[in-house]
């Protein structure tokens, strides 16, 4: 009676599937090496700004310290209020914003140049953010660099820094 009589078998050709997974990890690899060269932060939160992914953490965290955390789990009350109260405002509006920001990490504060953008899903509803952070504390002739909060490029004027 346990006598097979039959077979069913289905191929599944996932060449294609394999190539796109080939290709998206090619570019992630490329982009982190790219990264890694520069003082550029890039990453994304969710819509409760958790972090969610990120390449060339900065202020001396892994990755794997940030996935998952918020700004109020990382850094000091005041800066943390500071970066929400931004973040919070591209996923409310859905506009992006650009402004440089001050954070103090082990008693040095440090300036950053922050650009944060509105993550999109495929219905075009907000589902996150998607930042950059540029540090800015590099010497450029002896002088700090401060990018203006437009975007423009540097200028010694400090005023711009919140």
């Amino acid at each position: 009676d346990n006598i097979i009589k039959g077979a069913v078998l289905t191929f599944v050709d996932v060449t294609t599937a394999r190539k796109l997974h080939e290709a998206l990890r090619a570019n992630e690899e490329r982009l982190r090496v790219a990264l890694s060269a520069t003082s550029i932060c890039l990453y994304n939160q969710d819509t409760d700004l958790r972090y969610t992914w990120i390449q060339n953490p900065k202020f001396g965290f892994t990755a794997e310290k940030i996935i998952g955390k918020t700004d109020a789990d990382l850094l000091g009350k005041k800066d943390a209020a500071a970066l929400t109260t931004i973040k919070q405002k591209v996923l409310e509006s859905g506009k992006g914003a650009r402004q440089n920001i001050r954070v103090t990490i082990s008693g040095k504060t440090l300036v950053y140049d922050l650009l944060a953008e509105p993550l999109y899903d495929n219905a075009r509803a907000v589902v996150g953010i998607t930042c950059v952070l540029l540090d800015v504390n590099g010497q450029q002739g002896g002088k700090r660099i401060y990018f203006g909060t437009d975007g423009t490029l540097p200028s010694e004027n400090k005023e711009d820094i919140p």
